[in-house]
């Protein structure tokens, strides 16, 4: 005979309490995506009493914390009480003191600072101090880690003080007479990533590549001789670009690439989280044929991106270019950024196609768009236009006879629900695609049927 637990029963009540916590869990992630960070906090705080010391759960309220405090800080008039209350619970999350709060006048015509976390705080502080104590390099190092782990947005200056504090201790530890071949290979690794935070500091660069050859004069590497038509790299914020004998066009990618990364995050999601570590990879090929062997696509594609996903996070970025495109930088590279984007942001489950392609045709700027948009009449009259419902409710790709018209309709129908309530909210649609369903998300989030879209394409 099975079991039944009654409402009224210790083992129901307790059913009921990890229920509600998981559906705070889900929902503050649904607020948070639609950028709403105080409606996440205010449902996490609600049944924090439940969360039995969930680390999730604590992560999570730190971020809603953290996103609800720059809007404060940001607003004209802020909320003192609430402003406090928030500095006060972050600073229990991360066992810091907290500081007084000031709340400066809503005339102020100087703009103020960027509001900074508790742990970027700390670490820039710890960093200071290390001229004066160089124990506190390594304190600055695991809090500015600390702070990419819980999604804090770095600027270019805490990078480079980051990547300082890395080199300087890899320097220290590579010193040392014990200093074995196994340690000084993972710190050169470390020391690789840490530059790749640093790009335009050349003297930080000079210090990094000291280290990387004292590092290879422990484990016996000799180090690399190029030679003509090799491949070279080129160091960014987050990225490594690999090419042979386009050094120009490499550094350009290599400095286009975080700002275009932020921006499309700023598009769709709201505030781009830390640099990524690892770095993505990016290979520019020197012609359509290179390309096309590397890849297995044909020589008439621009790009390719790709992302390894392991344990809910990316364990390898790589993106493809070609050397010839003249809409590299202008085209290409956001449309393939915007892959990548997504593929962190949805590491279980991907978006459907038809949405995703359409965000990176709509990351790359109105002209991309409006190239398709120009072809639908000709499709339309030629009968090769498909209705956006057959789309919507399948994750496939078309043939290459039907691509034209797959992405016509994708980018129609995207900008007719981002006109509707904005990027961000479609984005909080496609979180609702995975819990519910397609056509459930979308009369949830837009009142609409599939076969009701189909207007929006003829």
């Amino acid at each position: 005979m099975a079991s039944s637990v009654r409402a009224s029963d210790p083992a129901a009540d307790s059913i009921d309490r990890a229920l509600l916590v998981q559906k705070a869990l889900a929902d503050a992630k649904d607020s948070l995506v639609a950028g709403d960070p105080a409606t996440a906090a205010a449902t996490l705080e609600a049944q924090l009493p439940f969360a039995n010391v969930n680390r999730t759960y604590l992560d999570l309220l730190r971020k809603a914390y953290d996103g609800e405090l720059t809007k404060l800080r940001a607003a004209k008039s802020p909320d003192g009480k609430r402003l406090e209350a928030i500095t006060k619970r972050l600073a229990i999350l991360d066992g810091t003191k907290a500081e007084p709060v000031t709340i400066q006048p809503a005339a102020a015509t100087v703009a103020s600072p960027e509001p900074k976390s508790i742990s970027l705080a700390a670490a820039e502080m710890a960093f200071k101090r290390g001229t004066i104590d160089p124990s506190q390099y390594r304190v600055a190092a695991d809090l500015f880690a600390k702070a990419r782990r819980d999604g804090e947005a770095i600027t270019p200056k805490q990078n480079e003080a980051w990547a300082y504090c890395r080199v300087k201790l890899a320097a220290e530890e590579l010193n040392k007479p014990t200093a074995t071949t196994d340690a000084a290979k993972a710190l050169a690794a470390d020391v690789t990533e840490a530059l790749a935070l640093a790009p335009d500091n050349a003297g930080l660069q000079k210090a990094g590549r000291d280290v990387l050859a004292s590092a290879r004069s422990i484990t016996g590497t000799p180090p690399a001789v190029k030679a003509k038509g090799e491949w070279e790299a080129v160091n960014g914020v987050g990225v490594v670009v690999r090419h042979k004998g386009h050094a120009d066009l490499a550094a350009s990618v290599a400095k286009a690439v975080e700002p275009v990364r932020q921006s499309i995050s700023q598009k769709w999601f709201g505030p781009a989280g830390p640099a990524w570590a690892p770095v993505c990879e990016i290979t520019i090929h020197p012609t359509a044929a290179a390309f096309a062997a590397a890849t297995g696509l044909s020589d008439r594609a621009t790009g390719r991106a790709e992302v390894s996903l392991a344990n809910h996070a990316a364990q390898s970025r790589r993106i493809d270019l070609r050397a010839d495109d003249e809409t590299l930088l202008t085209v290409t590279l956001p449309k393939e950024l915007t892959h990548i984007v997504l593929a962190d942001l949805f590491p279980t489950k991907p978006p459907p196609r038809w949405a995703e392609e359409a965000m990176a045709i709509l990351s790359a700027g109105r002209g991309e768009a409006e190239r398709f948009r120009a072809a639908a009449p000709r499709l339309a009259a030629d009968g090769a236009l498909p209705r956006a419902s057959q789309i919507i409710v399948s994750n496939g790709f078309p043939s290459a006879n039907q691509i034209t018209g797959f992405y016509v309709v994708s980018v129609t129908v995207v900008e007719s629900l981002v006109s509707r309530k904005g990027e961000k909210a479609f984005a909080a649609f496609l979180t609702d695609a995975q819990r519910y369903g397609i056509e459930t998300a979308l009369k949830r989030q837009y009142g609409l049927t599939p076969s009701q879209l189909d207007g929006v394409v003829r």
